[in-house]
């Protein structure tokens, strides 16, 4: 139980750094890295920035990996916990970039089966969303399988779907205010559509404001 607090976590913050810049093609800091054993054995990260002008931090992030996977050659992340989590307008535009790949990359040495991210914000110009919450599944080859995406105070709920290369989105919200454009305040509010690259399409809004 003592020996993690005399691991040189310093050097193992480097190797992490430079591996993850390189698969994410941005350079990438790390304050601080501790491994625990109670109540079950997980990694915890803290402080970290992605971009060279952060388009993603994290103030805390757990992992906690598939014991059964620890010896195995392709090792699985049972869970990933993300807390305060600021998302900008460049990580976006990667995710949806990457919606329209067509060729899968398949299996690799490295699988996260589940990510969930709590005190989250998004903030590009002219739109910012707070205090968000998001559960996402993910497949073998890091494809999302599944989204939830929801607001702290449980007024509007989001739903993520693999669709071609595109994502069905299915929305709705009670009492919620709009995020962008004119403070609208919705009383009631459901939309269907889809999201790619190229935009966002909603082609049924159904919608009550101020209590009709």
């Amino acid at each position: 139980l003592i020996l993690p607090y005399f691991l040189p976590a310093g050097r193992f913050i480097r190797e992490i750094e430079g591996f993850a810049g390189e698969y994410l093609h941005a350079p990438v800091r790390i304050g601080s890295l501790r491994p625990h054993f109670l109540p079950a054995p997980h990694l915890v990260i803290t402080d970290i920035e992605v971009g060279k002008q952060p388009y993603l931090k994290i103030r805390y992030l757990k992992v906690t990996p598939q014991l059964s996977s620890i010896l195995a050659e392709r090792k699985i992340i049972r869970e990933i916990q993300a807390r305060g989590v600021t998302v900008g307008q460049q990580l976006l535009v990667k995710v949806l970039r990457r919606i329209q790949e067509t060729e899968t990359a398949g299996p690799t040495p490295l699988w996260v089966k589940r990510i969930v991210v709590r005190d989250a914000s998004v903030v590009i110009p002219a739109f910012s969303l707070h205090d968000m919450q998001a559960d996402l599944d993910l497949a073998q080859d890091w494809r999302l399988v599944r989204a939830e995406i929801r607001s702290g105070t449980e007024d509007m709920r989001m739903t993520l779907l693999p669709q071609d290369q595109e994502f069905s989105l299915s929305l709705s919200a009670q009492h919620w205010k709009l995020p962008a454009g004119p403070p609208l305040m919705f009383t009631r509010l459901k939309a269907n559509g889809r999201i790619n690259a190229a935009g966002l399409f909603l082609p049924m809004i159904r919608g009550q404001l101020y209590n009709g």
